[in-house]
């Protein structure tokens, strides 16, 4: 495990294709989809429990 996070925010899926169909310079997830979240370190009593499972 090298980070313990917590989600502050989501952004909704977004598609990117160039119109080659190829993908573009953004981000790339799964055929041309992503997601990107915003995160900030999870407090103790959260990380202590995600590490106790780990």
């Amino acid at each position: 495990m090298s980070a313990v996070v917590a989600t502050v925010r989501e952004r909704a899926p977004e598609y990117c294709r160039d119109e080659d169909g190829d993908n573009s310079g953004c981000l790339i997830g799964e055929d041309g989809w992503f997601s990107r979240i915003l995160v900030r370190p999870a407090i103790a009593e959260v990380a202590a429990d995600a590490l106790a499972a780990e």
